[in-house]
C-alpha cells in the first residue's frame, strides 16, 4: 500500500519522448499573435467586362428573375404558424372585435 496517494508515484504513464522531444530539449516558443484573418491573394480575380452583350445579358437574367418572382406560381415561404395559441393572442382578438362591432 505504500505510495498511494502522494506524489506522481514511479509508474508515469506519460513519455515526452512520444510527443517528439528528447530529455533536455527546448520546448517550442508559444505564439503571441493571432493567425492573419484571412490567406493571401495569389491569384486575383479578372476584372468585370463592360460590353453591349454582357450588359444585355445581365439585364435580360434580372427581367427573368422579376417575372418569375410576379408569376402566380412562385412560391413564397410558408408562413409560421403557432400551434400554441397565448392568452394575449385572445386579448388581443377581443378587442379587435370590440373595436370592429361598432
Amino acid at each position: 500500500m505504500a505510495g498511494r496517494g502522494r506524489g506522481r508515484g514511479q509508474n508515469v504513464s506519460f513519455n515526452i519522448e512520444q510527443l517528439g522531444f528528447g530529455r533536455g530539449e527546448a520546448v517550442p516558443v508559444s505564439v503571441t499573435q493571432p493567425p492573419p484573418l484571412f490567406p493571401t491573394l495569389e491569384n486575383r480575380p479578372l476584372p468585370l467586362i463592360k460590353d453591349v452583350e454582357y450588359e444585355y445579358i445581365l439585364v435580360t437574367q434580372k427581367d427573368l428573375n422579376t417575372r418569375m418572382r410576379n408569376s402566380s406560381f412562385h412560391l413564397n415561404t410558408a408562413i409560421e404558424i403557432k400551434e400554441i395559441q397565448q392568452y394575449s393572442d385572445k386579448i388581443k382578438w377581443v378587442k379587435l372585435n370590440l373595436i370592429c362591432d361598432f
